[in-house]
């Protein structure tokens, strides 16, 4: 499970400088809960791949059908669904690793704060808010999506066949 340390390690690193920027454990706490929902998300891709592999190891033949690789258009979806996506590409490590070079870059320049209602806040103040909402409601959008709709088995199913 070593790979997911990354996860917590970044959250929990952005928390942890907007604690040191405000004094607020508030960002501690954002940290700790953003890190938990990445780790839980990432632990459910994790969980169906060793469930599969588990089944497949039970029968003696396998074959895998042909697979669509071009799976729904974006365009097709709902608003609601559209902005869920965009929200869960965010949490991508990939994506927040990029943001956070960006966010770096412009801290060099001197734009150090976001002027939002209610004040001027630090970078790391507004992402350790944004991530603890975004990873929240990605695991218990995705959690709930995949039990209730039976994801894993149905993708099994789609995907191999088994004698």
């Amino acid at each position: 499970i070593t790979h997911f340390i990354i996860y917590g390690a970044l959250t929990s690193s952005i928390a942890l400088k907007a604690y040191y920027e405000s004094g607020d454990i508030f960002y501690v706490y954002c940290g700790i809960i953003a890190s938990l929902a990445l780790i839980s998300f990432n632990l459910l891709q994790d969980s169906k791949y060793r469930a599969f592999f588990i089944e497949l190891i039970k029968h003696d033949n396998i074959k895998v059908k042909r697979v669509d690789a071009h799976g729904d258009n974006l365009k097709n979806r709902g608003l609601a669904h559209r902005v869920f996506s965009i929200i869960h590409k965010t949490c991508e490590i990939h994506v927040m690793i990029n943001t956070i070079t960006v966010i770096a870059l412009l801290e060099v320049i001197g734009l150090r704060y976001v002027i939002l209602p209610g004040g001027n806040f630090t970078w790391a103040q507004v992402l350790a808010v944004y991530y603890v909402a975004a990873t929240l409601v990605v695991t218990v959008v995705k959690t709930t999506f995949i039990v209730i709709a039976r994801k894993p088995d149905q993708e099994f199913e789609d995907t191999f066949l088994v004698d």
